[in-house]
């Protein structure tokens, strides 16, 4: 049996269709947990947004629920990442890999310090970083200000990005299949 069949896929747009409403409800979740240090590699995020982008693309799911839902979740995850890191610094500085590694926070701190917005705002584009970046923000004091600043932007970018892909990547593969 194709993974692939038509069944197959008939069976998963009917499972989508049937449980469409629960989808944001979903993404919100899985982004949120995807920006917490503790959880963040447990779910991919961009995966799921450009899934969501290919089930937009083929009228299972609505754009501006999920486009509202990721966003918002990236941003609560971010957030909570943040708080942790500026409430958390210490159990972080004691950990392992960071003790046994003086100089690392002090590189950490320095790039917050002299690239500040622009290391948060780049960081969400570079996957598993971000929630490191996001946490020594934190972790480093950075204003919250800036920081909610480069984060809701950089989110807003990403997440228009990513679920475009995943809509022109169906109307590609429709086209040439």
């Amino acid at each position: 049996m194709d993974i692939l069949s038509k069944e197959t896929l008939d069976s998963l747009t009917v499972f989508m269709r049937t449980y469409a409403a629960w989808a944001p409800l979903m993404l919100f979740g899985i982004m949120l947990c995807e920006g917490v240090i503790l959880t963040t590699f447990i779910f991919s995020g961009s995966v799921m947004i450009v899934a969501a982008g290919v089930l937009i693309q083929a009228g299972v799911l609505e754009y501006t629920s999920c486009f509202l839902a990721i966003f918002l979740g990236f941003c609560l995850g971010d957030w909570i990442n943040f708080e942790i890191g500026r409430r958390g610094e210490h159990w972080f500085r004691n950990l392992g890999m960071v003790k046994n590694r003086p100089g690392l926070m002090l590189r950490a701190e320095r790039m917050i310090t002299q690239y500040g917005v622009a290391a948060v705002f780049l960081s969400r584009f570079m996957g598993p970083s971000r929630v490191f970046v996001t946490f020594l923000a934190g972790s480093c004091h950075m204003r919250p200000q800036p920081f909610h600043a480069a984060t809701a932007l950089a989110t807003l970018l990403l997440t228009f990005g990513l679920l475009n892909a995943g809509m022109t990547g169906l109307q590609l593969w429709e086209k040439f299949r």
